[in-house]
């Protein structure tokens, strides 16, 4: 007796059945039975719904474009499963340049406290969004690189992920430059310019400390109290 399908499973399958057929083109029913391991029969039903679904438009209504649609007569002659209108899964995400810096600061933060083969998944993921165009939004000065927009604010958000104290010299916006030693807290963003917030041992309370004024900043070993 088979097993019954859950819905979340014919979610998932239904999931993973458009990109294959993006990418292999028209499959009959027996193969793709095979390939995801479900009753030929399961899979038709799928394929059949499918032929009726898609994403409401701009109005919220459905138009024949926000349908996907598939060969009926290949379908119901041959057995054949072919996609010839997909809708959603090709739209490119877009991001504003804001939001591209921040994933990508996110990503390169990760990339120093994850495990292999996660690390190289993080790598892999910022080239990848350091590549997409981002929306114009008047977002002048920031870096799409796949480099941080500021290498410090790497480091600083990596010894927060961490726990760990941090040491450099700042230089405060009157020109005096200090040492300090500083338990980091958080990282802010007040327009353009990030902050740290952190306990200074220094000065034993806690300080604000402007990013552009932190110069050679290090992690310690010892751990942030």
């Amino acid at each position: 007796m088979t097993k019954p399908m859950h819905t979340a499973d014919r979610v998932m399958l239904l999931m993973a059945l458009i990109p294959y057929l993006k990418e292999h083109g028209p499959t009959t029913v027996n193969d793709l039975a095979v390939t995801f391991h479900v009753e030929p029969g399961i899979l038709r039903k799928l394929v059949r719904f499918l032929g009726v679904a898609g994403v409401p438009g701009e109005t919220l209504t459905y138009q024949h474009e926000d349908l996907f649609d598939i060969d009926w007569d290949a379908l119901e002659q041959d057995d054949i499963v072919h996609l010839t209108q997909t809708v959603a899964v090709d739209d490119t995400p877009r991001f504003s340049s804001r939001e591209t810096v921040a994933l990508m600061a996110g990503l390169q933060v990760l990339q120093t406290v994850l495990p292999e083969p996660m690390r190289s998944s993080a790598e892999r993921a910022a080239e990848k969004l350091a590549r997409v165009e981002p929306v114009t939004d008047g977002s002048a000065g920031l870096s799409l690189s796949a480099a941080s927009p500021d290498e410090r604010i790497t480091l600083l958000a990596s010894a927060i992920a961490q726990h760990k104290q941090l040491r450099f010299e700042y230089r405060s916006v009157s020109g005096d430059v200090t040492e300090r030693t500083v338990d980091p807290l958080t990282l802010r963003q007040r327009g353009d310019p990030w902050y740290l917030l952190a306990h200074c041992h220094d000065r034993n309370d806690s300080r604000t400390f402007l990013a552009d004024g932190i110069r050679s900043p290090v992690v310690l070993a010892d751990d942030a109290e």
